[in-house]
């Protein structure tokens, strides 16, 4: 259950570079169709986060508590998540958005990259993440490159695209990868070496 309305539902860790790392689902979240229960918590998505901010500059939102309203779903009007990440994309000039999320428990895969559909430069930026995921120390993963489903909501990586015009993707990580230190260690690099190319 969400804590206290008063309490802060995300907290913002400001950057130098002009690139912006979420992790909005680190807790349960509503949606319509959940006829009002909660979707199930993302775990080690903030850690994920948190290891990039530690070692580059970038900006990062992550969530710290349960909330109401998922910013993966809702209109900015109703997410106070998504609020922030359009405040500070417009603040800082943002360059590229990367989303982080757990992958499905019930995909065979270790990585699944979702971008937004007939956005070029968020496809671009899709696929030269998904290179820097096969290669190096994570030589050999299964990553797929999707579109996101078309619905009535509205993801982060959506929004960052269509009403802020910059590139935005949404990475989806597997459960085993997000419990391994080690592993989650060596993703975390490949993210980092995937911005700085970005640069």
């Amino acid at each position: 259950m969400p804590k206290s309305p008063n309490q802060k539902q995300y907290k913002v860790t400001q950057g130098k570079l002009p690139f912006l790392i979420s992790a909005p689902h680190v807790f349960a979240h509503k949606r319509p169709a959940l006829e009002n229960r909660y979707k199930v918590e993302e775990e080690f998505t903030d850690k994920l986060a948190r290891i990039i901010a530690d070692r580059i500059p970038v900006y990062s939102v992550v969530s710290l508590q349960a909330q109401k309203f998922d910013p993966n779903f809702y209109s900015k009007n109703e997410s106070p998540y998504k609020r922030e990440i359009s405040s500070i994309i417009s603040r800082n000039k943002i360059d590229l958005m990367v989303d982080i999320h757990g992958l499905d428990p019930l995909l065979h895969y270790d990585f699944a990259i979702y971008y937004p559909l007939k956005y070029y430069k968020s496809m671009k930026a899709a696929k030269v993440l998904k290179d820097h995921l096969q290669s190096g120390s994570l030589r050999g993963s299964i990553v797929h490159l999707l579109n996101f489903p078309n619905d009535d909501g509205e993801t982060l990586s959506e929004f960052a695209a269509s009403q802020k015009k910059i590139p935005a993707v949404q990475l989806e990580v597997a459960k085993y990868i997000r419990q391994d230190d080690e592993l989650l260690d060596l993703t975390a690099e490949q993210i980092i070496t995937f911005l700085k190319s970005f640069s």
